[in-house]
């Protein structure tokens, strides 16, 4: 079987701690992209989930809010969370069946989000937007990285060993391990 790939919008984090809302911001605009060139904000994001103080906004000082989330979190608050736990037991037939479009009628199929715990216990999130089974390898998007850096990993490597690239250097900055993967809904809901 050959590669399966989503197409998948992968803006850079605009925040040192905002992974989480960049990833749910570019699931979101990657789904839109068929339908709308309307496009979330990270920020949006961001103030859809905290209550931000009156006069102050994620926006306008997003410095005031750079503070750590969830996919699961941004994912709900723009009504693509899946409404399945997220799953731990990590296997790419997984990915195959999410990344495989359904009919004709659903031209995509869904990119998957994968958080990662850090080798220093810090969290991370990623997307998934592509997997080769021949291979077993995955592509991923990675918010620190942003656009036109998918990054190929063999499924094993991904799961147990992943790290995010500096772009300055070809060493990774942390190693992590894959803890869940997040199933999300390509059309969002209300």
């Amino acid at each position: 079987m050959a590669k399966i790939a989503v197409s998948f919008i992968n803006d850079l984090q605009e925040k040192e701690l905002w992974c989480w809302a960049a990833v749910s911001a570019n699931v979101y605009n990657s789904a839109l992209q068929l339908h709308s060139t309307a496009k979330m904000k990270q920020c949006a994001v961001v103030q859809a989930l905290v209550q931000a103080a009156a006069g102050s906004d994620p926006c306008t000082k997003p410095d005031d809010f750079n503070d750590t989330g969830t996919a699961d979190e941004g994912l709900g608050a723009l009504g693509m969370r899946d409404e399945l736990p997220d799953r731990t037991h990590l296997d790419i037939d997984f990915l195959v069946g999410e990344l495989t479009p359904v009919n004709a009628s659903d031209p995509e199929g869904e990119p998957v989000c994968a958080e990662i715990l850090w080798d220093d216990n810090g969290t991370h999130f990623v997307a998934v937007s592509g997997v080769n089974p021949t291979n077993k390898t995955v592509f991923v998007e990675d918010p620190y990285l942003g656009p036109g850096n998918t990054v190929e990993y063999r499924f094993q490597q991904f799961l147990d060993h992943y790290g995010a690239k500096d772009p300055k250097s070809v060493k990774p900055r942390r190693r992590g391990t894959v803890q869940t993967f997040q199933k999300v809904n390509r059309e969002p809901r209300p």
